[in-house]
């Protein structure tokens, strides 16, 4: 399950801490960030699994990733309000994506989408032919 907040006022750590917290009554369940210490212990040479580059240290985060797949029930990701590679990984891996976002009931009518929720539906029909 990948969370990802429509925008920067939405705190996506607490959201995935509830979330994870909900799940773990029901299974095994591991929150996963970009900071993670947990992915931070399972780097080489001080260089974050998380962080933007090529070759061996994504490979290696995917076969971590697909290791805590295996062993739990449900992995929560925590994406960000911006469409960078943490982000992009986490939809990639998730098989659902939430999108929290704030509500205040002050509002009334159509909110337009925000640039995540953009992306997640280019990414979903580029990727399955979906037109909407």
């Amino acid at each position: 399950i990948a969370v990802v907040p429509a925008d920067a006022s939405v705190d996506a750590a607490q959201v995935c801490a509830q979330l994870t917290a909900a799940l773990n009554t029901m299974g095994k369940a591991l929150h996963i960030s970009a900071d993670s210490t947990f992915l931070a212990t399972q780097s080489s040479g001080g260089r974050s699994l998380c962080s933007p580059s090529r070759g061996r240290s994504r490979a290696r985060l995917g076969r971590v990733l697909a290791d805590l797949e295996e062993r739990f029930s449900w992995l929560v990701y925590e994406g960000g309000p911006e469409a960078n590679d943490w982000t992009r990984r986490c939809i990639r891996q998730a098989d659902l994506v939430l999108v929290a976002m704030r509500f205040d009931s002050s509002g009334r009518g159509s909110v337009p989408p925000s640039a995540i929720e953009l992306y997640i539906e280019e990414a979903v029909s580029s990727s399955f032919g979906i037109d909407r």
